[in-house]
């Protein structure tokens, strides 16, 4: 197919889909202001193009399985290619989508990522980067993508890699927070024996390193500001995984830094809004704290 049979706007479709790696109607109507009938009729379009395929959505654990899902095929990848919005070096499998058990996982990733741009476009002052490690457009070598980190932990240097870097900046307060993305689907133990496993004790203990070794200062050269630490975001997939990583957390020291909330809160109030629990402290709060979150006011539902 060649690419002169997409529209400018049709092309910029394309771009999202791959950013998000795979994209539903509805995340797709969130992003461009379209109805959700919209949004699909212009996915189809695309993919009767012969740009997108058609995947079935992950099975949900309350609601059946998830709407159809859409994202690039071979061909899709070569009008990206050609147009220069990725480097050649890119490997396909970073354009595609992801494996069909990652899709529930990615799709709720998504919807952060989608939840801190609405955030941002709902205030002028507020500006800030979403960096989604599965994204084909954060170049990487043999550890990982750009955003990867490594910490040393009982003398072992641990290498891990966030599902997410987010910044939320204002201008009118000078200030800068930085955020560490975790989904949390479930399938993770809390802990293990083995110190090499991936589990959210080893999670905990690798960001707790992290920011004990100021490692997160390289965002401060990449963004030209100054950062006073960080906060490590955990969305569970359901209030139960929220509830259990909050108990792992409070059973460590110094885990304040550790913020925790689930999909249906986020998706309700944004991620901006008083959904996060972290240390001892019971009441949720916004991760933007008191003056940005009266700033922008109620963020609202997605």
């Amino acid at each position: 197919m060649k690419r002169s049979k997409l529209t400018t706007k049709q092309t910029k479709l394309l771009q999202t889909v791959a950013v998000h790696r795979v994209l539903t109607a509805a995340q797709l109507s969130c992003l461009y202001g379209l109805s959700e009938e919209g949004a699909r009729r212009s996915l189809k379009k695309l993919r009767k193009l012969g740009c997108l395929q058609m995947l079935a959505g992950p099975m949900g654990a309350t609601s059946g399985r998830t709407p159809y899902v859409f994202a690039l095929n071979a061909a899709g990848i070569q009008i990206l290619r050609n147009s220069g919005f990725v480097e050649r070096t890119v490997a396909d499998d970073r354009l595609g989508p992801v494996a069909p058990r990652m899709m529930a996982h990615q799709l709720l990733q998504n919807w952060c990522q989608i939840s801190h741009a609405r955030l941002i476009s709902g205030c002028d002052d507020l500006g800030g980067d979403f960096l989604p490690s599965t994204s084909p457009l954060l170049a990487g070598d043999e550890d990982g993508p750009w955003i990867a980190a490594q910490a040393s932990v009982a003398g072992r240097v641990r290498h891990f890699v966030p599902d997410a870097v987010m910044g939320i900046a204002s201008q009118q307060q000078d200030k800068h927070l930085l955020f560490f993305l975790e989904i949390d689907m479930g399938s993770e133990s809390a802990t293990s024996a083995s110190s090499k496993a991936n589990n959210l004790r080893a999670k905990i203990l690798n960001y707790q390193a992290y920011q004990t070794s100021h490692g997160y200062r390289r965002y401060q050269d990449e963004w030209g500001c100054q950062l006073h630490g960080f906060r490590v975001l955990f969305v569970a997939a359901h209030r139960q995984g929220a509830d259990r990583i909050r108990r792992l957390a409070q059973q460590l020291p110094d885990t304040d830094f550790v913020w925790i909330t689930h999909q249906d809160q986020m998706l309700d109030e944004g991620i901006g809004g008083n959904i996060w629990t972290h240390g001892t402290t019971p009441d949720p709060e916004s991760i933007l704290g008191p003056s940005l979150s009266k700033l922008l006011g109620h963020e609202g539902r997605l």
